[in-house]
């Protein structure tokens, strides 16, 4: 089924709203192309030839050359790809199509006396700035719209990530394919 996920950047409730807003948002622009009943509901085919789809371990395929805007459409439509929506709590109204960037969380476990005991919570946390990443665009005030695979690596029904990569090349705000 067609999904997004959305996080807020923040543990603290205030201005909670700023996120809710830009979900809203996300989701008024996707709803044009969302039928009223999802067209794979429950998987009841499977077409593992579909343009959307990698043909690993095949190479140089490109089945969706013709039409990614089509392919990437089909691929969140038949759940293949959804989209993950960052808001900051600076949000400045404004959206930009990301991928996932790179957080680290610095001494996220700590061993206390003995092995038995141990708090969870980073002591810091570093990023590193990574080309059209949704971290770089959340500390710059934009709400980040990623377009994830649902399927891991290799495995028949993973989005073809050189569609992906066609995605994030071709977008701006939101996702080309909207």
């Amino acid at each position: 089924m067609p999904a997004i996920a959305s996080s807020w950047s923040s543990f603290d409730p205030k201005g909670m709203e700023v996120s809710i807003n830009a979900t809203v948002d996300l989701i008024e622009k996707v709803m044009p192309i969302v039928p009223n009943v999802p067209a794979n509901l429950n998987r009841p085919h499977v077409d593992v030839a579909a343009s959307h789809l990698t043909q690993w371990p095949e190479k140089g395929t490109l089945l969706w050359k013709d039409g990614p805007v089509k392919a990437l459409q089909n691929a969140f439509l038949n759940g293949e790809i959804f989209l993950n929506l960052n808001v900051p709590v600076d949000w400045n109204g404004k959206f930009l199509t990301t991928r996932l960037g790179m957080r680290w969380y610095r001494n996220a476990i700590n061993f206390e006396n003995d092995t038995s005991t141990f708090s969870l919570g980073a002591s810091r946390i570093d990023t590193d700035a990574v080309y059209k990443g949704d971290v770089d665009a959340d500390e710059n005030g934009f709400a980040s719209v990623s377009c994830l695979p649902s399927w891991p690596q290799s495995h028949p029904l993973e989005a073809d990530p050189d569609l992906l990569a066609w995605c994030l090349e071709n977008s701006e705000d939101f996702p080309v394919w909207f």
